[in-house]
């Protein structure tokens, strides 16, 4: 099923949004081992792993406070792990400013203002291209092209023979090797690019996602609770906050922390033992003026729409099944720019067969680039 329009369809929408799509592989295949491969990049991450002190959200907001005194929006990341500083990103309105803070004592060991943290660049250009709210629609529109050309590539590759599925012509020109590479190589992946896709255009338009999942399964998810007073404008110690949401949400351990500008409450959010490894499905709502839990949303209880990211977003990751599959994941965010390079020189190859060749040799080369493509 190869058919004219569907060939030039699938061309032009991969020249178009080749090199955005080439970049989001290629980053989501860098962030597949962010954990493991933070501290080997940036070696200030590394902490003592001395047991820390009461007051540590308190101190870590007052670190966040001394480089963004302006600062009202923002996420803490605890670390998982005792030797790693908590993470913090501080929202701005055209960029996100990542830090890393010691718990121990609020000092600020790595700061993106003033050093490269390669991990924070790679989430931002897979996320957002490092543009924004535009820049995360574009994402939205390159995974909605990278599966369009999934679907299309595997469609245009389904083999009449099913020996010549996956046939690569070693001994071939570079036109012909290009040709099966690009074949293979897309037909062998597609699925795990269109699922990859599709999780990821959820995550982009995620407001959307929730709203059509709880269509469909009659449920609704409610909306957030309000609060008297933004985290930081309340000047209430941070850590009473987190001490009201463990009374009110026992159990498990800290994920997140989110803060947000305006009467907006502060979430707090937590994995119980046995969760996927996700930001923490489980949200604790706590008014920051008074320290009172003003609402609590259990993973247990929530509408499809949100709690399919239990799911969704492990297995985006690569954390919900395991090392073979995220290398596995590795080796298909390199596939789109593989792809987009054999597709243009089979592209090129095929335009230069339409130009005047002018003589001989040039009709021996157009003769030559016939026979490699079936």
């Amino acid at each position: 099923m190869n058919s004219p329009r569907l060939q030039r369809v699938h061309r032009y929408v991969a020249l178009g949004l080749g090199p955005v799509i080439v970049a989001m592989g290629l980053t989501g295949a860098a962030l597949v081992f962010r954990e493991e491969l933070t501290a080997l990049f940036t070696p200030a991450v590394k902490i003592a792993q001395a047991g820390v002190p009461p007051g540590q959200y308190a101190r870590i907001v007052a670190a966040v406070e001394k480089v963004e005194p302006g600062a009202r929006s923002l996420d803490i990341v605890p670390a998982q792990r005792p030797d790693r500083a908590t993470q913090v990103v501080v929202h701005g309105e055209f960029r996100e400013h990542y830090l890393f803070v010691d718990p121990h004592d609020g000092r600020v060991v790595a700061d993106g203002e003033r050093q490269w943290l390669p991990f924070a660049t790679f989430y931002e250009l897979h996320r957002r291209l490092m543009l924004g709210l535009p820049g995360e629609y574009a994402v939205g529109v390159a995974g909605l092209a990278l599966a369009f050309l999934g679907v299309s590539g595997l469609v245009m590759w389904w083999p009449r023979k099913l020996k010549q599925a996956f046939r690569i012509r070693w001994d071939g020109n570079r036109l012909a090797v290009s040709y099966d590479l690009h074949r293979c190589a897309g037909a062998a992946f597609a699925l795990l690019l269109i699922l990859n896709a599709v999780i990821g255009i959820t995550m982009t338009f995620d407001a959307a996602s929730v709203a059509l999942v709880d269509r469909v399964s009659g449920r609704s998810t409610p909306p957030p609770p309000t609060a008297s007073s933004n985290a930081i404008a309340a000047r209430r110690p941070l850590d009473d906050i987190i001490a009201a949401a463990d009374r009110a949400f026992p159990g498990g351990h800290v994920v997140r922390i989110m803060i947000r500008d305006g009467n907006a409450p502060v979430v707090v959010r937590k994995r119980l033992p046995g969760e996927n490894d996700t930001h923490g499905a489980n949200r604790v709502y706590v008014d920051a003026a008074s320290a009172t839990v003003v609402g609590t949303s259990p993973l247990a209880t929530q509408a499809p729409g949100n709690a399919m990211f239990e799911w969704t977003y492990p297995l985006h990751t690569g954390m919900l099944v395991g090392i073979p599959y995220r290398l596995l994941l590795v080796i298909a965010g390199c596939v789109p720019l593989l792809s987009l390079v054999t597709g243009f020189i089979v592209w090129r190859s095929k335009a230069s067969r339409r130009l005047p060749t002018g003589g001989k040799a040039g009709s021996q080369g157009a003769r030559r680039a016939s026979r490699a493509i079936p």
